[in-house]
Protein backbone atom coordinates (compact mmCIF):
# COMPACT_ATOMS: atom_id res chain seq x y z
CA UNK A 1 0.00 0.00 0.00
CA UNK A 2 1.35 3.24 -0.95
CA UNK A 3 2.34 5.47 2.28
CA UNK A 4 2.29 9.35 1.64
CA UNK A 5 0.69 10.64 5.11
CA UNK A 6 1.54 14.35 5.47
CA UNK A 7 2.67 15.24 8.83
CA UNK A 8 -0.62 17.51 9.56
CA UNK A 9 -2.50 14.18 9.33
CA UNK A 10 -2.41 13.79 13.14
CA UNK A 11 -4.72 16.43 13.88
CA UNK A 12 -8.09 14.77 13.10
CA UNK A 13 -7.77 11.51 15.78
CA UNK A 14 -11.13 10.74 18.00
CA UNK A 15 -12.33 13.75 16.53
CA UNK A 16 -15.70 14.79 17.69
CA UNK A 17 -15.60 12.22 20.50
CA UNK A 18 -16.00 11.83 23.88
CA UNK A 19 -16.80 8.93 26.14
CA UNK A 20 -19.69 8.60 28.80
CA UNK A 21 -18.73 9.63 31.90
CA UNK A 22 -19.43 9.67 35.51
CA UNK A 23 -21.74 12.19 37.22
CA UNK A 24 -18.72 12.51 40.39
CA UNK A 25 -15.88 15.13 40.45
CA UNK A 26 -12.42 13.92 39.79
CA UNK A 27 -10.50 13.37 43.10
CA UNK A 28 -8.00 15.72 43.75
CA UNK A 29 -4.35 14.07 45.16
CA UNK A 30 -4.12 14.13 48.90
CA UNK A 31 -3.25 17.88 49.05
CA UNK A 32 -0.12 18.91 51.64
CA UNK A 33 -0.68 21.76 53.91
CA UNK A 34 -2.19 24.59 52.74
CA UNK A 35 0.84 27.64 52.25
CA UNK A 36 0.60 30.89 50.81
CA UNK A 37 3.19 32.15 47.99
CA UNK A 38 3.36 35.33 45.78
CA UNK A 39 1.02 36.00 43.02
CA UNK A 40 2.88 35.40 39.94
CA UNK A 41 3.34 31.73 40.21
CA UNK A 42 3.56 29.24 37.59
CA UNK A 43 2.03 25.53 37.41
CA UNK A 44 2.56 22.94 34.90
CA UNK A 45 -0.13 20.29 33.08
CA UNK A 46 1.21 17.79 31.00
CA UNK A 47 -1.41 17.34 28.00
CA UNK A 48 -1.80 13.77 26.68
CA UNK A 49 0.69 10.54 27.54
CA UNK A 50 1.83 7.60 25.26
CA UNK A 51 2.44 4.37 27.24
CA UNK A 52 5.39 1.87 25.30
CA UNK A 53 4.51 -2.04 25.98
CA UNK A 54 6.34 -2.76 22.57
CA UNK A 55 9.46 -2.71 20.97
CA UNK A 56 9.71 0.27 18.39
CA UNK A 57 9.25 4.20 18.19
CA UNK A 58 5.67 4.07 17.78
CA UNK A 59 3.46 3.94 21.08
CA UNK A 60 0.96 1.21 21.60
CA UNK A 61 -1.06 3.40 23.89
CA UNK A 62 -2.12 6.68 24.29
CA UNK A 63 -3.94 8.45 26.53
CA UNK A 64 -6.37 11.23 26.38
CA UNK A 65 -5.90 12.89 30.04
CA UNK A 66 -4.44 16.03 31.24
CA UNK A 67 -1.98 15.40 34.09
CA UNK A 68 -2.90 16.33 36.48
CA UNK A 69 -6.95 17.24 35.59
CA UNK A 70 -7.93 19.44 38.31
CA UNK A 71 -5.73 22.07 40.31
CA UNK A 72 -6.33 25.59 42.25
CA UNK A 73 -4.31 29.06 41.72
CA UNK A 74 -4.23 32.24 42.09
CA UNK A 75 -6.03 35.18 40.03
CA UNK A 76 -2.37 36.32 37.62
CA UNK A 77 -1.10 32.86 38.39
CA UNK A 78 -0.01 30.67 34.53
CA UNK A 79 -0.28 27.46 33.31
CA UNK A 80 1.99 25.78 31.11
CA UNK A 81 -0.14 23.04 28.75
CA UNK A 82 2.63 20.75 27.94
CA UNK A 83 1.67 18.31 24.87
CA UNK A 84 3.65 15.36 25.89
CA UNK A 85 2.08 12.56 23.53
CA UNK A 86 4.45 12.89 20.33
CA UNK A 87 2.39 12.48 16.99
CA UNK A 88 -0.79 12.57 19.24
CA UNK A 89 -2.30 16.02 18.57
CA UNK A 90 -3.75 18.00 21.30
CA UNK A 91 -5.38 20.89 21.82
CA UNK A 92 -5.13 23.56 25.48
CA UNK A 93 -8.47 25.06 25.42
CA UNK A 94 -11.09 26.94 27.36
CA UNK A 95 -14.67 27.70 26.50
CA UNK A 96 -16.25 31.15 26.10
CA UNK A 97 -19.06 32.67 28.14
CA UNK A 98 -21.30 30.58 26.28
CA UNK A 99 -19.57 27.38 27.41
CA UNK A 100 -20.42 26.51 23.36
CA UNK A 101 -17.75 24.02 21.91
CA UNK A 102 -16.83 24.13 18.82
CA UNK A 103 -18.25 22.07 16.22
CA UNK A 104 -15.77 19.66 13.96
CA UNK A 105 -16.93 20.39 11.00
CA UNK A 106 -18.14 23.38 9.52
CA UNK A 107 -21.50 23.89 7.60
CA UNK A 108 -21.12 23.28 3.54
CA UNK A 109 -21.96 26.86 2.36
CA UNK A 110 -22.70 27.35 -1.28
CA UNK A 111 -24.96 25.00 -3.49
CA UNK A 112 -25.09 21.45 -2.62
CA UNK A 113 -22.22 19.96 -4.58
CA UNK A 114 -22.40 17.78 -7.48
CA UNK A 115 -20.14 14.66 -6.17
CA UNK A 116 -19.21 13.76 -2.68
CA UNK A 117 -19.17 16.68 -0.27
CA UNK A 118 -16.35 18.34 1.06
CA UNK A 119 -16.07 17.97 4.95
CA UNK A 120 -14.56 21.63 5.93
CA UNK A 121 -12.70 21.50 9.37
CA UNK A 122 -13.31 24.21 11.61
CA UNK A 123 -10.30 26.09 12.14
CA UNK A 124 -11.14 26.65 15.60
CA UNK A 125 -9.85 22.96 16.88
CA UNK A 126 -6.64 23.77 14.18
CA UNK A 127 -5.29 26.96 15.30
CA UNK A 128 -4.24 29.01 17.89
CA UNK A 129 -7.40 31.43 19.30
CA UNK A 130 -7.56 34.45 21.96
CA UNK A 131 -3.83 34.80 23.15
CA UNK A 132 -2.22 33.89 26.11
CA UNK A 133 -4.44 35.63 28.73
CA UNK A 134 -7.67 34.16 30.07
CA UNK A 135 -11.16 36.11 31.97
CA UNK A 136 -13.51 33.28 31.05
CA UNK A 137 -15.13 35.70 28.62
CA UNK A 138 -13.90 34.19 25.29
CA UNK A 139 -12.63 31.52 23.62
CA UNK A 140 -8.44 30.38 24.19
CA UNK A 141 -7.04 27.79 22.67
CA UNK A 142 -3.58 26.54 21.67
CA UNK A 143 -4.43 25.22 18.26
CA UNK A 144 -3.26 21.53 17.64
CA UNK A 145 0.01 21.05 18.94
CA UNK A 146 2.16 17.40 18.18
CA UNK A 147 5.85 16.64 17.51
CA UNK A 148 5.09 16.99 13.81
CA UNK A 149 3.06 19.40 13.39
CA UNK A 150 5.28 23.31 13.02
CA UNK A 151 4.86 25.47 15.74
CA UNK A 152 5.36 25.32 19.63
CA UNK A 153 4.79 22.14 21.84
CA UNK A 154 3.43 23.53 25.27
CA UNK A 155 0.91 26.77 25.55
CA UNK A 156 1.05 29.47 28.22
CA UNK A 157 -2.04 30.73 29.69
CA UNK A 158 -2.46 33.73 32.33
CA UNK A 159 -5.68 34.20 34.23
CA UNK A 160 -6.88 37.31 34.98
CA UNK A 161 -10.37 36.51 36.81
CA UNK A 162 -11.46 34.26 39.64
CA UNK A 163 -14.09 31.25 39.07
CA UNK A 164 -14.52 27.48 38.25
CA UNK A 165 -13.15 26.75 34.23
CA UNK A 166 -12.44 23.54 32.05
CA UNK A 167 -10.19 22.92 29.86
CA UNK A 168 -10.46 20.52 27.02
CA UNK A 169 -8.74 19.17 24.39
CA UNK A 170 -10.60 20.33 21.43
CA UNK A 171 -9.92 16.93 19.58
CA UNK A 172 -10.79 14.35 21.87
CA UNK A 173 -13.53 15.58 23.82
CA UNK A 174 -17.28 16.91 23.14
CA UNK A 175 -20.23 18.29 24.21
CA UNK A 176 -23.52 16.39 25.62
CA UNK A 177 -26.74 17.86 24.32
CA UNK A 178 -27.27 19.15 27.72
CA UNK A 179 -24.18 21.56 27.31
CA UNK A 180 -21.90 19.07 29.88
CA UNK A 181 -18.21 18.22 28.49
CA UNK A 182 -16.82 15.03 28.71
CA UNK A 183 -13.89 13.30 27.64
CA UNK A 184 -10.48 15.13 28.01
CA UNK A 185 -11.27 17.83 30.14
CA UNK A 186 -9.85 19.18 33.37
CA UNK A 187 -11.54 21.34 35.99
CA UNK A 188 -9.61 24.32 37.17
CA UNK A 189 -10.42 26.80 39.99
CA UNK A 190 -9.08 30.20 40.06
CA UNK A 191 -8.99 31.72 43.65
CA UNK A 192 -8.73 35.52 44.61
CA UNK A 193 -4.76 36.90 44.34
CA UNK A 194 -3.21 36.06 48.16
CA UNK A 195 -5.13 33.12 49.22
CA UNK A 196 -3.55 30.11 49.94
CA UNK A 197 -2.49 27.37 47.61
CA UNK A 198 -3.83 23.96 48.23
CA UNK A 199 -0.52 22.16 46.04
CA UNK A 200 2.29 23.79 45.26
CA UNK A 201 3.56 23.97 41.71
CA UNK A 202 6.18 21.20 42.44
CA UNK A 203 3.14 19.35 44.15
CA UNK A 204 0.94 19.69 41.28
CA UNK A 205 4.13 18.35 38.54
CA UNK A 206 4.03 15.17 40.83
CA UNK A 207 0.80 14.69 41.20
CA UNK A 208 0.38 14.76 37.66
CA UNK A 209 3.68 11.99 37.64
CA UNK A 210 1.87 9.76 39.88
CA UNK A 211 -1.04 9.48 37.06
CA UNK A 212 0.88 9.09 34.52
CA UNK A 213 2.74 5.98 36.11
CA UNK A 214 -0.83 4.86 37.43
CA UNK A 215 -1.93 4.87 34.01
CA UNK A 216 1.09 2.99 32.44
CA UNK A 217 0.45 0.19 34.71
CA UNK A 218 -3.43 0.15 33.78
CA UNK A 219 -2.32 0.00 30.04
CA UNK A 220 -0.07 -3.16 30.41
CA UNK A 221 -2.61 -4.43 32.56
CA UNK A 222 -5.15 -4.01 29.85
CA UNK A 223 -3.37 -5.51 26.66
CA UNK A 224 -3.30 -9.32 27.25
CA UNK A 225 -7.81 -8.56 27.45
CA UNK A 226 -7.25 -6.28 23.92
CA UNK A 227 -5.44 -8.90 22.25
CA UNK A 228 -8.13 -11.27 22.80
CA UNK A 229 -9.59 -12.54 19.19
CA UNK A 230 -12.84 -14.71 18.23
CA UNK A 231 -14.76 -16.28 15.59
CA UNK A 232 -18.43 -17.17 14.66
CA UNK A 233 -19.85 -19.51 11.99
CA UNK A 234 -21.96 -17.46 9.62
CA UNK A 235 -24.96 -18.21 7.88
CA UNK A 236 -22.87 -20.24 4.82
CA UNK A 237 -20.80 -22.15 6.67
CA UNK A 238 -18.27 -19.15 6.36
CA UNK A 239 -15.65 -18.20 9.40
CA UNK A 240 -15.84 -14.61 10.73
CA UNK A 241 -12.82 -13.48 12.18
CA UNK A 242 -13.65 -10.38 14.55
CA UNK A 243 -10.81 -7.86 15.12
CA UNK A 244 -10.68 -5.58 17.55
CA UNK A 245 -10.09 -2.02 15.89
CA UNK A 246 -8.65 -0.41 19.35
CA UNK A 247 -9.83 -1.28 22.83
CA UNK A 248 -9.80 2.06 25.12
CA UNK A 249 -9.82 1.87 28.95
CA UNK A 250 -11.86 4.88 31.25
CA UNK A 251 -9.52 6.94 33.23
CA UNK A 252 -10.65 9.16 36.84
CA UNK A 253 -14.17 10.51 36.06
CA UNK A 254 -14.39 12.90 33.81
CA UNK A 255 -14.50 10.79 30.62
CA UNK A 256 -10.32 10.32 29.79
CA UNK A 257 -9.77 7.23 27.67
CA UNK A 258 -6.36 5.17 27.27
CA UNK A 259 -6.57 3.84 23.50
CA UNK A 260 -4.80 1.16 22.65
CA UNK A 261 -3.43 2.04 19.00
CA UNK A 262 -3.38 -1.36 17.46
CA UNK A 263 -5.71 -3.91 15.49
CA UNK A 264 -5.85 -7.18 16.94
CA UNK A 265 -5.15 -9.28 15.39
CA UNK A 266 -2.60 -7.17 13.12
CA UNK A 267 -2.17 -9.89 10.81
CA UNK A 268 -4.56 -12.48 9.81
CA UNK A 269 -4.92 -15.38 7.68
CA UNK A 270 -7.82 -16.76 5.99
CA UNK A 271 -9.50 -18.94 3.33
CA UNK A 272 -11.59 -17.24 0.20
CA UNK A 273 -15.40 -16.75 1.74
CA UNK A 274 -14.50 -15.60 4.67
CA UNK A 275 -15.04 -12.81 6.44
CA UNK A 276 -13.59 -9.97 8.35
CA UNK A 277 -15.50 -7.92 11.05
CA UNK A 278 -13.73 -5.45 12.66
CA UNK A 279 -15.60 -3.35 15.99
CA UNK A 280 -13.97 -1.83 19.27
CA UNK A 281 -13.13 -4.10 21.51
CA UNK A 282 -14.99 -1.78 24.49
CA UNK A 283 -18.05 0.46 24.55
CA UNK A 284 -15.67 3.60 23.28
CA UNK A 285 -13.82 3.83 20.19
CA UNK A 286 -13.06 6.18 16.93
CA UNK A 287 -11.21 4.76 14.42
CA UNK A 288 -10.82 4.00 10.42
CA UNK A 289 -10.46 1.02 8.10
CA UNK A 290 -9.11 1.67 5.18
CA UNK A 291 -7.81 -0.21 2.07
CA UNK A 292 -6.22 0.92 -1.06
CA UNK A 293 -3.80 4.04 -1.76
CA UNK A 294 -3.82 6.12 1.25
CA UNK A 295 -5.53 9.12 0.69
CA UNK A 296 -3.86 12.90 1.44
CA UNK A 297 -5.53 13.20 4.80
CA UNK A 298 -6.15 16.89 4.53
CA UNK A 299 -6.36 19.29 1.94
CA UNK A 300 -5.88 22.98 1.83
CA UNK A 301 -6.87 26.16 0.43
CA UNK A 302 -5.19 29.37 1.40
CA UNK A 303 -7.13 32.42 1.99
CA UNK A 304 -6.58 35.99 1.28
CA UNK A 305 -6.75 36.62 5.31
CA UNK A 306 -6.69 34.37 7.67
CA UNK A 307 -5.90 30.60 8.33
CA UNK A 308 -6.20 28.23 5.28
CA UNK A 309 -9.19 26.40 5.02
CA UNK A 310 -8.79 22.64 5.58
CA UNK A 311 -10.41 20.17 4.34
CA UNK A 312 -10.70 16.23 5.42
CA UNK A 313 -10.33 13.04 3.37
CA UNK A 314 -13.63 11.61 2.23
CA UNK A 315 -12.42 8.27 2.09
CA UNK A 316 -11.35 8.44 5.60
CA UNK A 317 -14.66 9.64 6.89
CA UNK A 318 -17.27 8.34 5.01
CA UNK A 319 -17.75 4.96 3.93
CA UNK A 320 -16.47 3.58 0.70
CA UNK A 321 -16.50 0.47 -1.36
CA UNK A 322 -18.75 -2.63 -1.64
CA UNK A 323 -19.51 -5.13 1.23
CA UNK A 324 -16.96 -7.38 -0.54
CA UNK A 325 -13.45 -7.32 -1.28
CA UNK A 326 -12.21 -8.23 -4.80
CA UNK A 327 -8.91 -7.50 -4.77
CA UNK A 328 -8.93 -4.46 -6.32
CA UNK A 329 -9.82 -0.69 -5.24
CA UNK A 330 -11.05 1.40 -2.31
CA UNK A 331 -12.55 0.37 0.68
CA UNK A 332 -13.34 2.11 3.59
CA UNK A 333 -15.12 2.13 6.92
CA UNK A 334 -15.57 5.39 7.30
CA UNK A 335 -15.48 6.26 11.31
CA UNK A 336 -15.57 2.76 12.75
CA UNK A 337 -17.07 4.57 16.55
CA UNK A 338 -18.18 2.78 19.54
CA UNK A 339 -21.62 1.24 20.89
CA UNK A 340 -21.66 3.70 23.70
CA UNK A 341 -20.61 6.74 22.15
CA UNK A 342 -22.70 9.26 20.72
CA UNK A 343 -23.38 9.33 17.23
CA UNK A 344 -21.06 10.75 15.02
CA UNK A 345 -22.30 11.43 11.31
CA UNK A 346 -22.46 8.71 9.12
CA UNK A 347 -20.50 6.25 11.39
CA UNK A 348 -21.24 2.74 12.14
CA UNK A 349 -20.52 0.58 14.70
CA UNK A 350 -19.20 -2.51 12.90
CA UNK A 351 -17.48 -2.89 9.34
CA UNK A 352 -17.66 -6.23 7.20
CA UNK A 353 -15.75 -7.27 4.36
CA UNK A 354 -16.23 -10.76 2.55
CA UNK A 355 -13.03 -11.39 0.76
CA UNK A 356 -13.56 -13.49 -2.39
CA UNK A 357 -9.88 -13.17 -4.27
CA UNK A 358 -6.96 -14.78 -2.57
CA UNK A 359 -3.81 -12.69 -1.93
CA UNK A 360 -2.76 -9.97 0.79
CA UNK A 361 -4.26 -6.96 1.78
CA UNK A 362 -2.99 -4.25 3.64
CA UNK A 363 -5.01 -1.97 5.19
CA UNK A 364 -4.55 0.85 7.77
CA UNK A 365 -6.76 3.26 10.53
CA UNK A 366 -6.67 6.49 7.99
CA UNK A 367 -6.88 8.26 11.45
CA UNK A 368 -3.82 6.71 13.25
CA UNK A 369 -1.40 5.05 11.07
CA UNK A 370 1.06 7.57 12.23
CA UNK A 371 0.99 5.84 15.87
CA UNK A 372 1.37 2.50 14.21
CA UNK A 373 -2.07 0.82 13.53
CA UNK A 374 -2.24 -0.92 10.69
CA UNK A 375 -2.47 -4.05 9.72
CA UNK A 376 -2.48 -6.89 6.93
CA UNK A 377 -5.16 -10.07 5.44
CA UNK A 378 -3.85 -12.78 3.78
CA UNK A 379 -5.95 -14.79 2.16
CA UNK A 380 -5.77 -18.14 0.83
CA UNK A 381 -7.70 -20.23 -1.65
CA UNK A 382 -10.21 -22.60 -0.89
CA UNK A 383 -7.47 -25.38 -0.99
CA UNK A 384 -5.75 -23.62 1.74
CA UNK A 385 -2.87 -22.11 -0.64
CA UNK A 386 -1.74 -18.41 -1.70
CA UNK A 387 -1.58 -18.14 -5.88
CA UNK A 388 2.43 -18.20 -6.37
CA UNK A 389 3.11 -20.21 -3.29
CA UNK A 390 3.83 -24.24 -3.32
CA UNK A 391 1.40 -25.92 -1.31
CA UNK A 392 2.66 -28.27 1.58
CA UNK A 393 1.46 -29.91 4.45
CA UNK A 394 -0.82 -33.08 3.47
CA UNK A 395 -0.26 -36.57 2.34
CA UNK A 396 -1.49 -36.02 -1.09
CA UNK A 397 0.62 -32.62 -1.49
CA UNK A 398 3.93 -34.90 -0.75
CA UNK A 399 2.84 -37.47 -3.15
CA UNK A 400 2.42 -34.85 -5.81
CA UNK A 401 5.65 -33.06 -5.67
CA UNK A 402 7.05 -36.50 -5.26
CA UNK A 403 5.73 -37.82 -8.60
CA UNK A 404 7.01 -34.71 -10.12
CA UNK A 405 10.42 -35.23 -8.57
CA UNK A 406 10.94 -38.57 -10.08
CA UNK A 407 9.77 -37.32 -13.11
CA UNK A 408 12.40 -34.31 -13.25
CA UNK A 409 15.26 -36.92 -12.21
CA UNK A 410 13.93 -39.36 -15.10
CA UNK A 411 14.55 -36.64 -17.54
CA UNK A 412 17.48 -35.82 -15.96
CA UNK A 413 18.45 -39.50 -16.32
CA UNK A 414 17.14 -39.50 -19.91
CA UNK A 415 19.49 -36.06 -21.07
CA UNK A 416 22.20 -37.71 -19.45
CA UNK A 417 22.15 -40.74 -21.00
CA UNK A 418 21.92 -39.08 -24.43
CA UNK A 419 24.80 -36.92 -23.84
CA UNK A 420 26.97 -40.06 -22.69
CA UNK A 421 25.58 -41.95 -26.06
CA UNK A 422 26.59 -38.47 -28.18
CA UNK A 423 30.41 -38.92 -26.86
CA UNK A 424 30.97 -42.59 -27.39
CA UNK A 425 29.79 -41.95 -30.77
Amino acid sequence: MHRKLRLLATVTLLVGLFAAWAGTRHAEAAPAAPTTQAAGQTFTVTVGHQVFTETGDKSSWQAGRFYPESLTINVGDSIIFKHDAAVEPHTASFLGADNKFPDFLLAPSGPPPSGPPKLEVNPLLLFPVGGNSYDGSTLVSSGAMASDIPGPKEFTVTFTKAGSYTYACLIHSGQAPDGTLGGMIGKLTVQDAGKPYPMTPEQVTAAGKAMMDADEATAKAAEPEAKKVTTSTGPNGETIYHVNASYSVHLGTLGALLDYMRFSPKDLTIKQGDVVEWASGTPNGFHNVLFGDEPELFTFEPQQAGPPKAYISNEVFLPMGAATHTGTGIYSAGILQGPADPPFPGAVTKYSLTFTQAGRYEYICGLHYHNGMDGTITVKTSAGSIPGMPTTGSRSDWLLLSLVAGLILALAGMALRGRKVGELA
